[in-house]
């Protein structure tokens, strides 16, 4: 079951990582679409690699700074907050995500990185990766319902594949 939702996380990431990488092409918000592509490499690494380029900790690091880098960049639109919160759950998932099964088959090598984290334990990063999970998914079909009808598709779109990614991987930190 893991697996299945590894995958369907890693794909609705790289849906959404390739419509922001193809939307922003006239360089309108390329510091997000950056951002969003850093954010499924280190989905990739963790979740399917083994934390073969960073460790899960570092990775969550890296994910809130760039949240906190889109958030200051976006000038409020829609679609940057919500990439920006996109990234903040992902950051707060990423953890949990080290103990579980990886498509690579290291789970006790990785496993054993988050157990002996003094930044996480195995329950904190589960209840944060629940928390984080859930508010990002009420605030997606919040957002999804409210927004201008200008950027309305590009913002489902988006919104819908952040909210699969995060609730597959939510489910996973619920059943670890």
């Amino acid at each position: 079951m893991s697996h299945l939702l590894t995958a369907a996380a890693l794909l609705a990431a790289a849906v959404g990582t390739g419509y922001c990488l193809v939307s922003s092409r006239e360089g309108t918000d390329l510091p997000g679409a950056a951002a969003m592509a850093v954010m499924l490499v280190g989905m990739v690494d963790v979740m399917a690699l083994g934390c073969q380029l960073l460790t899960a900790n570092a990775w969550a690091v890296v994910l809130l700074v760039l949240a906190v880098g889109v958030l200051l960049t976006c000038r409020g639109s829609s679609l940057g907050v919500a990439r920006a919160l996109h990234l903040a759950a992902m950051g707060a998932l990423t953890p949990a995500m080290a103990g579980m099964p990886s498509l690579a088959a290291t789970h006790a090598h990785v496993a054993g990185q988050v157990a002996g984290s003094p930044l996480w334990s195995p329950a904190t990063a589960v209840c944060l990766a629940l928390s984080c999970g859930l508010a990002y998914t009420g605030y997606a079909a919040y957002a999804g319902r409210t927004a201008a009808s200008h950027c309305r598709t590009a913002l489902r779109l988006e919104l819908f594949t952040g909210t699969v990614s995060a609730a597959a991987m939510t489910a996973m930190a619920a059943m670890g």
